[in-house]
């Protein structure tokens, strides 16, 4: 399927949840990435987007709540977007981090020291859906793709999705930088 079609179809479905069943994915994905975590024990660094509310996207406040309790060395940073450049910068975050809206409602840190995009060791990615070959379809800005181009081989991109992949995205770009693995309440994908 193509990427405009996929994000019409896949926009709908998750508006179409409710509030609890939300939570209730947000919560089982947060359960599967606990145990991924504990099989990469050298992960210090988690970026990760912070949810728009109206957008209906996974809880990931409830997900840092749960890495947190599991593993609370954890550091983890969070983006703020530089519409100018069409770039983001990413910034050290904490549960006491100050954070306003955008104007796309994203919550974003008001005042946080930057972090090197070479410290970074795991990036939670924000996506539509995914397909069964680690593509996915966000929202059609290239934020990420444009962030995850500059992070290091090393670093591990996993997509966080309430819906199973669909087959294959049809229109993929060359610029489309594929996941590592995607976590879905009932299972992890993971993509060579």
């Amino acid at each position: 399927m193509l990427k405009q079609d996929l994000r019409v179809t896949y926009q709908a479905k998750r508006q179409a949840l409710s509030d609890e069943d939300l939570k209730e994915i947000s919560m089982k994905i947060g359960r599967r990435l606990v145990e991924w975590l504990s099989e990469h024990p050298t992960i210090e660094v988690i970026h990760t987007f912070l949810p728009a509310r109206e957008k209906k996207e996974i809880d990931t406040e409830l997900i840092i709540q749960h890495c947190i309790s599991s593993k609370p060395d954890l550091k983890f940073a969070v983006p703020k977007l530089d519409k100018g450049l069409r770039r983001m910068t990413h910034h050290s975050w904490n549960p006491d981090t100050l954070l306003t809206p955008n104007r796309w409602g994203i919550p974003e840190p008001v005042s946080a020291d930057e972090i090197d995009v070479n410290h970074i060791d795991l990036v939670l990615v924000p996506l539509l859906i995914f397909d069964t070959y680690g593509h996915r379809v966000g929202y059609g800005g290239g934020y990420y793709d444009a962030f995850l181009a500059e992070c290091s081989d090393t670093t591990q991109k996993i997509g966080l999705c309430a819906f199973p992949p669909v087959p294959r995205i049809t229109n993929v770009n060359s610029y489309d930088i594929k996941l590592d693995a995607c976590i879905t309440p009932t299972q992890v994908y993971t993509f060579q």
